[in-house]
């Protein structure tokens, strides 16, 4: 046993060297500071967020189609297509607290379909189910539709002007739909503290 090698002899060659080093903490700079440069700041994250709850509690099918959608998304965190598949029943919401849901339904599983867990909501449970019923209602059974095929008859919708449209608090530039679920995130963080919200943050 003294004399077996478990290491092969070239092992010293895959040593990072100072170099090597050096260039990467150059290129996590870098990486950083272009981070910080696409940072979207509201000026005004209470009336974003009370707009938003504004517009579910009053949630109809007269409603246009981006008044409900992205105050869905904001309050959950959900992608457009996790809300839309509710129409037909491949996601659901299922109030198991004050402020909290049941959901099923995430998409980007990667093939796998991912097991039912309960997510923090910005406004009221039994504000976003009814929204969600609202939504229903209005756009009907899509069941007949993949996913894919249901966010392209819908992505039309989703532009930067659509979305200032809803929530004219936000920024001219640099917002997109996509945004919101990072605005979600730290809403989050901010109202909620218990381990459970923590938990699943990686699941959004």
């Amino acid at each position: 046993l003294a004399s077996l090698k478990l290491l092969p002899p070239n092992m010293a060659t895959f040593k990072i060297t100072d170099r090597e080093i050096r260039l990467i903490k150059r290129r996590d700079k870098r990486s950083m500071r272009e981070r910080m440069d696409s940072v979207i700041v509201v000026d005004d994250g209470v009336a974003l967020l009370e707009r938003a709850t504004e517009l579910l509690a009053t949630a109809s099918e007269k409603d246009g189609y981006i008044f409900l959608i992205a105050p869905l998304l904001l309050v959950s965190g959900r992608r457009e297509v996790e809300v839309l598949a509710a129409c037909a029943g491949r996601s659901t919401f299922t109030k198991v607290g004050n402020t909290n849901v049941l959901f099923k339904g995430q998409c980007k599983t990667k093939g796998a379909e991912a097991a039912p867990y309960v997510i923090p909501l910005l406004c009221g449970a039994d504000v976003f189910v009814a929204a969600i019923d609202a939504l229903r209602r209005k756009r009907g059974d899509l069941s007949g539709m993949t996913n894919e095929e249901i966010h392209k008859k819908m992505t039309g919708l989703f532009t930067q002007e659509a979305l200032r449209q809803v929530f004219p608090m936000l920024p001219e530039e640099g917002c997109k739909w996509h945004t919101l679920r990072s605005l979600y995130l730290q809403y989050v963080n901010v109202l909620y503290s218990h381990s459970m919200a923590i938990n699943r943050l990686g699941k959004l």
